[in-house]
């Protein structure tokens, strides 16, 4: 039976296994006065082992993407001592590096919900602080996208313009934000990519660059009946490489 097989390959230096990326947690009481840098996405707490706060606490975090890209912070799940002007316990959001006791934050959060935050830059600065009297928990969903008319080969685009990391698409996580429904439908942009044949290059070793296609032939073709092909693949030395089943149609069986 002749029928159809694409898949698309990434190169990336974050080997996540395939279509499932492991979110790491960054944890704010073991990081006080630190610089982290930020890549693709993950969560921010208390721990990495807990969302609850203890008592008495003013932690400060600086964050760090790559320049030209932005952070977006979703409040995935906050409860945070209520307070009409958030007196009690906070997080501060600082849309830049700061130390100082007396800076202005661009965003003071506290109670049970919160909009997204998207910075203006590729740093920020948080700060928790709580009193004696509550404690609560905090988990934030954290992104570094960029905004471009066209998303580059390892990234993809979601309705709202933002461009996040191929490794976010579909795994579950809504990497694009809370104004769009889902990342599941983030467009991976294709334009320009290769497309390797397995057909024609049998035995062969081909390098992999950056993402691209694998498929029957060139042209997507259905491949041929009674075939038995093995083409070697290679990434860059450092980087591993994550296949996305893209378009497969093979003749169905219990063993395969």
């Amino acid at each position: 039976m002749s029928t159809s097989v694409v898949f698309i390959f990434l190169c990336a230096t974050l080997w996540t296994g395939v279509s499932s990326y492991v979110y790491q947690t960054i944890g704010m009481s073991s990081n006080d006065n630190q610089r982290l840098t930020l890549q693709d996405a993950g969560w921010i707490s208390w721990t990495t082992g807990t969302d609850q706060y203890d008592n008495s606490q003013d932690i400060r975090v600086y964050f760090e993407a790559p320049t030209g890209t932005k952070i977006l912070l979703v409040f995935q799940d906050i409860d945070i001592e209520q307070h009409s002007n958030c007196g009690y316990d906070r997080l501060e959001i600082y849309d830049r590096i700061t130390s100082s006791t007396s800076a202005v934050p661009e965003r003071t959060v506290c109670g049970t919900s919160e909009n997204d935050f998207v910075s203006a830059s590729n740093v920020i600065t948080i700060r928790f602080k709580s009193d004696g009297s509550r404690q609560g928990h905090f988990r934030l969903l954290y992104t570094v996208f960029n905004y471009g008319s066209n998303c580059s080969a390892d990234e993809c685009k979601c309705t709202n313009g933002r461009c996040i990391s191929a490794l976010l698409h579909g795994d579950g996580v809504n990497n694009c934000g809370s104004t769009d429904v889902s990342d599941d439908d983030s467009v991976c942009d294709n334009e320009g990519y290769t497309v390797l044949a397995m057909h024609g290059n049998n035995g062969q070793t081909l390098t992999l660059e950056d993402a691209g296609y694998i498929s029957w032939t060139t042209s997507n073709s259905d491949y041929a009946n009674s075939q038995d092909i093995r083409v070697y693949f290679r990434a860059p030395t450092g980087k591993r490489i994550l296949l996305m089943f893209y378009n497969i149609d093979i003749e169905d069986n219990t063993n395969c």
